[in-house]
């Protein structure tokens, strides 16, 4: 049995799956990441097999995109990015899949998904954030989209089965289903509610059930395990910066693409947190305007298990790596997020108490709001609560390499019991 990891997106959607593929390997078992090869380094560190789909320059040319980040534009250039990746994530794997292998696949990995249908091989879903169940009863929240929230529920569901149909499957179903009629595939719609969610075997999810509990109209088969934490720098060791982290309180800040972009902006709101007698580690590029002040270190990656948890706070764009390396660190989290998941991983922290959020047009109060985080004992506790709960990477890699074994024998046993 050889397993086949397709994921296409940025890092926080490729890095679980090298947690995936490092555990299955421990495992004893055949595993290759099919993605862009921007991620090809990292992946073969880890012992995985590669195979590349696109180009780094391509991955780069997107992910700089300031449209990719701006909330208006976002839904529209990802689904510009993805569609041009599908024919490229087919090829790559079509030499090697056969009806006994199986494909783990992240959301927008759809031509990969249909290998089901095309080979009759397992195939699971992989969800990295619960906003991509798109459910009645909590819908995902959204800025353009959350009037939608307060509306009753029947009201809600008519709402979202119109937002899907004239707005979702408007921009993503054509491209899919030009593709699926290449294969000579049936046309499918409800694209992101239903078919990218729909298998035979399990739905695996990476993000325990304290974080996002199931609701009646999730996908069935859904198998939750505990928040894999990815660290880029696993063997970092650095005496200089434990030192500059002991020396005074420290807040850790990790713009997102967006925020990096917007210089004067990100100096600003580092010299707010100075001024409050903080010092600030930054997870970044360097910064000229930032360099004369020994109150403030950049690193371009550091160490989250090393180093966040000694920190006094940290300050995000809200993905959910970051945030589930914030809760094991049992920190307060300031969230600035900017386009995608990143506003329902907010408003989730804040509901927590773990944190609180900001929006774009509330950045102002941003160093009020710094200073009452730091302050609050009762995010402090929720924090340390939250900490308790969070599984070790031993145990997550056993529950994923339980659960990928599961829904093989689950669909090994329907494809038997199957007519013909």
């Amino acid at each position: 049995m050889r397993i086949f990891l397709s994921t296409l997106g940025s890092a926080g959607d490729v890095y679980p799956f090298i947690i995936i593929g490092e555990a299955l390997k421990n495992a004893g078992l055949e595993v290759y990441l099919c993605t862009n090869p921007y991620f090809e380094k990292t992946a073969k560190e880890r012992g995985l097999q590669f195979i590349p789909v696109g180009s780094s320059e391509e991955y780069l040319r997107a992910v700089n995109s300031q449209r990719l980040w701006n909330q208006k534009s976002a839904f529209n250039e990802m689904v510009m990015y993805m569609n041009a990746q599908q024919q490229a994530a087919y090829d790559a794997l079509e030499p090697w899949v056969d009806s006994t292998s199986v494909i783990l696949t992240s959301l927008w990995s759809f031509s990969a998904k249909m290998f089901s249908e095309t080979r009759g091989c397992c195939v699971i879903p992989v969800r990295v954030t619960p906003s991509t169940f798109i459910s009645s009863y909590d819908p995902p929240y959204h800025r353009q989209l959350a009037w939608g929230r307060r509306l009753p529920i029947r009201l809600r569901r008519l709402f979202l089965h119109l937002a899907e149909k004239y707005l979702i499957d408007r921009t993503l179903a054509p491209s899919i289903n030009r593709f699926r009629n290449q294969l000579q595939l049936p046309h499918i719609e409800r694209v992101l509610t239903s078919w990218a969610h729909r298998t035979d075997s399990t739905l695996l999810c990476l993000f325990p059930e304290w974080f996002a509990s199931p609701l009646p109209d999730w996908p069935p088969h859904i198998r939750q395990v505990g928040f894999p934490l990815f660290n880029l720098l696993d063997n970092q060791q650095d005496d200089s910066l434990a030192q500059f982290i002991a020396h005074r309180p420290t807040v850790m800040f990790m713009p997102s693409w967006a925020l990096s972009s917007k210089q004067a902006l990100m100096v600003s709101l580092v010299k707010k947190i100075r001024r409050r007698g903080y010092q600030c580690l930054i997870v970044g590029k360097p910064n000229d305007d930032l360099a004369n002040d020994t109150g403030i270190r950049i690193e371009r990656h550091v160490n989250l298990n090393h180093y966040l948890h000694r920190c006094a706070a940290i300050i995000h764009h809200g993905g959910i790596g970051t945030m589930a390396q914030s809760f094991a660190a049992g920190i307060p989290q300031l969230v600035i997020p900017s386009a995608f998941d990143q506003f329902d991983n907010a408003r989730r922290v804040t509901a927590m108490k773990c944190g609180t959020w900001l929006k774009d047009n509330e950045i102002d109060r941003f160093e009020d709001t710094l200073c009452q985080l730091l302050d609050d004992p009762e995010i402090a506790e929720n924090c340390q609560r939250i900490r308790q709960q969070c599984l070790p990477g031993p145990v997550i890699g056993e529950q994923i390499v339980t659960t990928v074994c599961d829904a093989y024998a689950r669909h090994t046993a329907k494809s038997h019991s199957s007519p013909g």
